[in-house]
């Protein structure tokens, strides 16, 4: 017989705090835990109330896809009931339309018919989602 456990449905996993929700974010689990930083996320939190998108800049390596990340699973109980929190790889982007596909791709729309169908696609379905 198996044990009682094995039958009972885990909860959900809780990481850095913060509850996951299916279908509204993309981010993955940690590797490893997050250690300060306190001075960077405060800072972002508070452009992010000021300004609908704040870009993280500086050398390679030192942080900046995990401090962003981290602060939009920090973000993600603000965010997770309306267009929840979302990592669009722009790596490949070279110019505002592949950026676009790239949100496009990330947020599962279908943007066919080209670049300027991508803009429009991806500017209706943000302005329906809520903050996102």
């Amino acid at each position: 017989m198996a044990p009682a456990a094995a039958s009972t449905p885990l909860p959900p996993r809780i990481e850095s705090g913060v509850r996951e929700r299916v279908g509204l974010t993309n981010l993955a689990h940690p590797p490893t835990r997050f250690f300060g930083r306190r001075r960077e996320m405060s800072e972002l939190r508070t452009l992010l109330v000021e300004h609908p998108l704040v870009t993280v800049l500086g050398p390679p390596g030192v942080g900046k896809t995990r401090l962003a990340t981290e602060l939009a699973r920090a973000l993600l109980d603000e965010y997770g009931g309306e267009g929840g929190a979302w990592r669009v790889d722009l790596s490949e982007a070279k110019d505002a339309d592949a950026v676009c596909a790239a949100v496009a791709r990330t947020l599962g729309l279908g943007a066919a018919g080209g670049a300027r169908n991508a803009i429009v696609t991806v500017g209706a379905s943000l302005a329906t989602r809520g903050k996102t």
